[in-house]
C-alpha cells in the first residue's frame, strides 16, 4: 500500500507542472485573442478619424493614416503566425515603421 501512495505522489507532482503549462497557455491565448480584438477596434476608430480629419493643404504635417494601418496588420499577422504556426513555411518577419507624421511633399 505504500509503494503505491508513493506512485501516486510521484505522478501528481509530475502532472501539476504539465497541468499548470497548459493553463498558462490557455490564458495567453485568451489575452492574444482580446489583443486582436482591441487591434480591430483600434482599426475602426482610426477609419472613423481618418473620414472625419479635415486635409487642409496648407498644413504642413499629417498623420499617416495607411501606415499605421500596415503596423497593425503586420503585428496582427505575427501574432496570428504564433497561435498557428506553419512549419512549412520560412519565417518572413515584416518590421514596423512606427512614424506616423508626414511632411507635406514627401514622406
Amino acid at each position: 500500500m505504500n509503494r503505491t501512495v508513493v506512485l501516486i505522489s510521484s505522478l501528481m507532482y509530475l502532472a501539476c507542472p504539465t497541468i499548470a503549462m497548459a493553463q498558462s497557455q490557455a490564458i495567453e491565448q485568451e489575452h492574444l485573442a482580446q489583443v486582436l480584438n482591441q487591434l480591430s477596434h483600434i482599426e475602426a476608430s482610426l477609419q472613423r478619424t481618418s473620414q472625419s480629419a479635415a486635409i487642409d493643404t496648407r498644413q504642413r504635417y499629417f498623420f499617416d493614416y495607411p501606415r499605421i494601418r500596415a503596423d497593425i496588420q503586420i503585428i496582427r499577422d505575427g501574432i496570428q503566425r504564433y497561435q498557428t504556426p506553419s512549419r512549412a513555411q520560412p519565417l518572413n518577419v515584416d518590421e514596423l515603421y512606427g512614424q506616423y507624421r508626414l511632411e507635406r511633399g514627401g514622406q
